[in-house]
């Protein structure tokens, strides 16, 4: 299955929990690039933006909220807690992805589909001030403790 095809697949389980909430989809930019076929796609509600991409598997997923950005995994960490998001995860089947994220957004999503935009930035804000350190940054912590 090619990068538009598999993003349409993936638009398909979306659809059921965005749609609702009032989300339309816009589809993005197609074609190849050094990682090979891609393409990208987008939720769009107001000035709420749930933005992803596709390659062989759901890439970066990316909430915005007027002009706050944040990823995926770190809304989840702040919400959900660590490793209780199902997105990303690791399966053979590439739609695998699109069913996790949707899961996420259906237990944990009611801050970006629901809540006023204030809620939102409180969250976003929260997830900047408790970045995890990476690399040898976490050695030292390990260390410490």
């Amino acid at each position: 299955m090619n990068a538009c095809e598999f993003l349409e697949h993936g638009r398909a389980i979306l659809d059921s929990v965005l749609l609702p909430h009032g989300f339309v989809f816009e589809p993005g930019l197609a074609g190849v690039g050094s990682g090979g076929a891609f393409a990208r796609g987008s939720y769009v509600r107001g000035s709420h933006r749930l933005e992803f991409s596709v390659r062989e598997h759901l890439g970066e997923v990316v909430y915005r909220v007027g002009g706050t950005l944040i990823c995926h995994e770190d809304l989840m960490r702040v919400i959900a807690g660590p490793r209780r998001a199902r997105y990303p995860g690791f399966s053979d089947d590439p739609l695998d992805g699109f069913r996790g994220l949707s899961d996420d957004l259906e237990r944990y999503g009611k801050v970006f589909l629901r809540t006023m935009d204030e809620d939102f930035h409180a969250f976003a804000e929260r997830a900047a001030a408790t970045q995890p350190r990476s690399g040898f940054g976490r050695l030292f912590d390990v260390e410490a403790g």
